[in-house]
């Protein structure tokens, strides 16, 4: 999203993309208490956005990446849970 010169993001794998190629970004936390990543509205930004959107090699990268913290996460936890920390086989059974 582009408001007032910024760009905001909040994915950290476009923001430490951003990073990795020379850009500094800004953490803002939002009201919700969302904590998203600014950027200069720059032309620059703009392209290297589109390559790691578009570049094949690393939209693999980053589909395995979160598969990857996914699998994570459910061996950590067991299980997967709802936002009320319980198995969502027990609100089944509720």
């Amino acid at each position: 999203m582009v408001m007032d010169g910024k760009i905001t993001l909040t994915d950290i794998n476009v923001a430490a993309y951003l990073e990795m190629n020379g850009q500094d970004s800004s953490l803002v936390r939002q009201d919700n208490g969302r904590v998203v990543f600014t950027f200069p509205d720059e032309e620059k930004v703009r392209d290297l956005i589109d390559r790691f959107n578009y570049e094949q090699e690393l939209s693999y990268f980053t589909f395995c990446l979160k598969r990857l913290r996914g699998r994570m996460l459910e061996l950590r936890d067991g299980s997967r849970r709802n936002g009320n920390g319980n198995h969502y086989a027990d609100r089944a059974r509720q």
